[in-house]
């Protein structure tokens, strides 16, 4: 049997250990290690580390020698009901208890003394800074009685093990925390993350960058961050000046159009952050960012159809119509031209074109070229879509040859309207092949709805003021009064020339003010009413025939009989002024909108 007291004996088993700490880096190894040197170098039947729990306040039995299955790693014992654990814990001082079959039965653990321990020392276990871990126990179920030399080999031993768990704690939280990072990053495929040093240039490229951007690590390594700026960005100084303010504020937001490899742009919203050291030493900068791109490009052309529509609406014909949609689609979608033209009589006549670094195509060509396959795909509504001419089957060598002379190589043609065989159309053209998208497609169409919506307007507004000239032409010839009122004010606007002749007013007069209730005003009272009553039923849809009695300050030159107050006055007693009668055919003029016309003619009633 080995001597309790062997110095030497106890003192090769800190060697050990620590040899043994130096190997290996599993927790639970070392502290099985710990406690089977520890048994052997006190003759003990029983060994265990013991974690404890703060926020549980209970004690864990971590690792053990001599214990039965079912106690290291799974007992938890209250460190409320067990003091000699709860002491050494709380006070951080060695406990020695060599009667647990007396005093202290009542309030030790069940399995100890379900274990028949009788002898008990427990030592804590600090780690960096103080910091309270658990106890190192050591169990005897013989009668013995542990010393001041045993309590000092456990504090020594607890001295060793402490640091080596503080490490081993360290290392896994650090490997826990590298591999959620690592998880992070490798799943990280919506987010741009460059890591750069301090002077800028690119250190590492995580996440989705290369996914995103579209150059891999090794091409950009090494590589000023400024590469993925646009150009415009740079020559303003833009990087430069993003970091400097990351470097005095922490961070700063990077919120900004960047360029990928293929030189097309891509919408990052982020910020870059300065990586600096506990001491305030730059180390770097990270640049974290998701591409928002479709997001953006979304609320710019929801922005863009808004303005489209307001500006739409002050537009009367369908060239600047056309032109208007033309300019703004071209530079939504990016391409280098948009046209507006008709297909009719087997020829193409492109009216209208808008052009980004390309020849204008404005006139006529033949459309025999293009084949019956793709033009009997232009049907009113229709997106006429072909993303490479090169490999459309609608399309012969003939037809794609014909397209190439106008540098065509993809285009999406919607149909607006188809007349009696006239087709219109506003199409988009690329310079290469392209894959139009969802979002483009439904762009295309939102457009040609209101551009559709006003060329109707035009075209209506058009006829409607050629009608109105005619009208003019013939109320200007003739001697019937004709009169056009506003169907919701009920204000003239306008009258013939014969309206001065009959009631003796000039024209310019009569539509001042409010020349509804000026003309009432001109009818005799008691016809006031019927004449409202008849204007309201033409309202209404009716056309109406209806006399009333007016005054007028007209002279009589006796070419006609007129009725004053219902008889006939003699030619001789006739006067310059007086109540004269008047019959109105009205009806109710089509409507455009909101606005509607009445229409009226005054003659004499003989």
């Amino acid at each position: 049997m080995i001597n309790r007291g062997n110095y030497s004996e106890r003192q090769r088993a800190l060697a050990n250990f620590g040899d043994f700490v130096l190997d290996h880096d599993d927790l639970d190894d070392i502290l099985g290690e710990a406690c089977r040197l520890i048994a052997h170098a006190l003759d003990a039947d029983f060994t265990m580390v013991m974690e404890a729990d703060p926020a549980t306040h209970t004690g864990f039995a971590r690792a053990g020698i001599g214990w039965r299955p079912g106690i290291v790693g799974h007992e938890r014992i209250g460190l409320g009901v067990s003091p000699s654990e709860a002491f050494a814990i709380e006070h951080s001082q060695p406990v020695i208890a060599n009667d647990l079959a007396g005093k202290h039965r009542l309030v030790s653990p069940n399995f100890l003394s379900d274990h028949g321990i009788v002898a008990l020392v427990s030592v804590p276990i600090l780690l960096r800074g103080r910091q309270r871990y658990g106890v190192l126990q050591v169990g005897d179920n013989r009668t013995r009685a542990f010393n001041e030399d045993d309590v000092d080999f456990l504090k020594t031993y607890a001295m060793v093990l402490g640091p080596a768990i503080d490490r081993l704690l360290t290392a896994a939280a650090l490997r826990t925390s590298d591999e959620r990072l690592r998880l992070i990053v490798e799943n990280a495929n919506a987010y741009v993350m460059v890591v750069s040093d301090a002077d800028g240039l690119i250190t590492n490229w995580l996440g989705g960058s290369e996914t995103i951007l579209g150059w891999s690590a090794a091409e950009v390594t090494g590589q000023p961050v400024d590469l993925i700026f646009l150009r415009e960005d740079r020559d303003a100084g833009i990087p430069g000046r993003e970091r400097s303010a990351a470097c005095e504020l922490g961070m700063t937001a990077d919120v900004r159009w960047h360029l990928r490899k293929d030189g097309t742009r891509v919408f990052l919203d982020g910020q870059t952050i300065a990586l600096k050291e506990q001491g305030g030493n730059l180390r770097g900068y990270l640049k974290i960012a998701q591409d928002f791109t479709e997001r953006k490009h979304n609320e710019d052309r929801q922005g863009y159809l808004l303005d489209l529509s307001d500006s739409l609406r002050l537009l009367t014909t369908v060239s600047d119509i056309a032109a208007l949609a033309a300019n703004g689609l071209a530079k939504q979608l990016g391409v280098e031209r948009v046209v507006y033209g008709e297909i009719a009589g087997g020829m193409l006549n492109v009216t209208y074109d808008y052009t980004h670094d390309a020849s204008s195509i404005v006139g006529s060509y033949s459309i025999e070229p293009l084949g019956s396959g793709l033009m009997s795909a232009y049907q009113p509504g229709a997106i006429v879509e072909v993303k490479d001419i090169a490999t459309d089957i609608r399309l012969d060598d003939a037809g794609r040859a014909e397209l190439r002379t106008r540098d065509i190589a993809a285009f999406a043609d919607l149909v607006l309207f188809n007349d009696g065989g006239v087709v219109t159309f506003l199409g988009a053209q690329s310079f290469k092949q392209r894959t139009w998208t969802a979002a483009e497609r439904s762009l295309i169409r939102e457009v040609g709805e209101r551009v559709k919506t006003a060329m109707e307007r035009a075209r209506a507004e058009t006829a409607l003021r050629e009608s109105e000239a005619r009208l003019r032409q013939f109320g200007d010839a003739s001697s019937d009064i004709l009169w056009i009122r506003d169907a919701e004010t009920l204000q003239w606007d306008y009258l013939s020339a014969a309206f001065e002749s009959v009631y003796g007013l000039p024209v310019s007069r009569a539509l001042m003010g409010d020349n509804l209730h000026s003309w009432i005003e001109l009818i005799a009272a008691e016809d006031r009413s019927h004449a409202l009553d008849s204007i309201q039923r033409v309202l209404n849809g009716e056309q109406v025939t209806f006399e009333v009695r007016f005054r007028s300050t007209a002279p009589v030159d006796g070419s006609s009989e007129l009725a004053a107050s219902g008889r006939t006055l003699p030619r001789s007693s006739r006067r310059s002024s007086g109540w004269r009668k008047a019959r109105s055919d009205c009806a109710l003029r089509s409507r455009w909108v909101s606005k509607g016309y009445g229409t009226g003619t005054y003659r004499p009633a003989t």
